[in-house]
């Protein structure tokens, strides 16, 4: 599965083509890779991240996502739509980026709750970043690591560029 870095620049792009403000970049950069708490919390608790649900990483989590920040947004008496589908795009962009990397090898529930279907890929773009549980961050900084995260840069800041060509204005202001 790719980086939070990768993720984190997919968050962007999707903020950019939006319109969004460098505030907002950084929030939407920070959804894009809520779909992985379940794997710190497993690493909190000290148990193995169960690949077999990963319900965090499907459709159904990318609008619960959304609808929670449209949610807040009309709360504090703004329009629910636009921030709901920013919000959701954002944390899809997720499970784009994990679907072209190597997940598990039953695939990802992508379209739960509407089906239990798993989805894998045979076009690998993005490699696993592999770090052991006892030297967890130490193991994130390896050589091998920083290249794969090196590639994914490579790969994903060019959409980040070409999104700030394509948005600059706000593509939900309709809604």
């Amino acid at each position: 599965m790719p980086s939070s870095v990768g993720h984190m620049l997919a968050g962007v792009a999707v903020s950019r083509v939006f319109g969004g403000r460098p505030r907002e970049h950084c929030a939407h950069a920070l959804l894009a890779t809520a779909a992985d708490l379940d794997i710190a919390a497993a690493r909190l608790r000290g148990r193995r991240i169960d690949y077999a649900y990963r319900r965090s990483h499907s459709i159904g989590a990318a609008l619960a996502a959304g609808a929670a920040i449209g949610g807040a947004r009309w709360l504090r008496g703004g329009l629910f739509v636009p921030l709901a589908l920013r919000g959701s795009a954002a944390y899809a962009s997720h499970l784009l980026l994990d679907y072209f990397g190597k997940e598990a090898d039953s695939g990802l529930p992508l379209l739960w709750p509407l089906s239990k279907r798993r989805f894998v890929t045979d076009h690998q773009l993005f490699e696993t970043i592999v770090s052991s549980r006892e030297h967890f961050v130490r193991g994130l900084l390896t050589l091998r690591n920083l290249k794969r995260v090196g590639r994914e840069v490579a790969m994903i800041a060019p959409v980040v560029i070409a999104s700030g060509l394509l948005g600059g204005r706000d593509l939900t202001s309709g809604l």
